[in-house]
């Protein structure tokens, strides 16, 4: 299992097995000890974001670039768990991978990433709340087969970053993904793409 894999197997295990459910303020309403951003991303039914990002290959053989649009869904699942650096709230993450390969013409990626978790830190208690994140998916890569030797593929991702809410309901963030790409040794050649990305985007709740 490669090591992404794992990253992320133990990223959705820990996180969502360490703390329980805690119990939810009215709509709107903070409870006790709770900031307005804590409340509006638990309470919220779900969440729309929408992510721009490059990458490049870190391994650099083969060398595939990567310019993409990711819009993304995300459901609180928890309320505030913790109480320490810690405290946060869970969301499951569903996203699409829409972009092409910048260094190849005319080469695109597709795909969707059905699994995935993010877990908002919110022990700052304003509106600035760092995050960790992490998918698994499919994708469909339209390069040469001497390349890589399927089209479809199979993706992992772990990733950090920041979101500043501008308003309770919108936030602005940045951050960094790591992806690896494979076709899981179906077909020969499969190199496994490395890809870090630099991330900005935008969640809507």
């Amino acid at each position: 299992m490669r090591l992404a894999t794992r990253l992320v197997v133990a990223l959705l295990l820990s996180i969502s097995l360490a703390m329980p459910r805690a119990s939810h303020a009215g709509e709107g309403e903070p409870g006790a000890g709770m900031s307005a951003v804590e409340s509006r991303i638990m309470n919220s039914r779900y969440s729309l974001g929408l992510s721009g990002m490059h990458g490049w290959e870190l391994d650099g053989s083969p060398q595939l670039d990567f310019t993409e649009v990711d819009p993304s869904v995300c459901f609180p699942l928890s309320g505030v768990m913790g109480s320490s650096f810690y405290r946060g709230v869970l969301e499951y993450k569903a996203e699409a991978v829409l972009g092409v390969v910048t260094n190849l013409s005319d080469r695109g990626i597709l795909g969707l990433s059905p699994v995935g978790i993010r877990y908002n830190f919110t022990v700052l208690g304003g509106r600035l709340v760092p995050y960790v994140d992490g998918t698994l998916g499919a994708v469909y890569l339209n390069v040469h087969r001497d390349i890589q030797g399927t089209r479809f593929n199979f993706i992992e991702t772990v990733g950090a970053g920041v979101r500043y809410f501008v308003t309770d309901g919108l936030a602005l963030g940045a951050g960094f993904r790591y992806r690896h790409l494979s076709n899981a040794d179906i077909r020969k050649p499969n190199h496994g793409l490395d890809t870090g990305f630099v991330v900005v985007g935008l969640s809507y709740y």
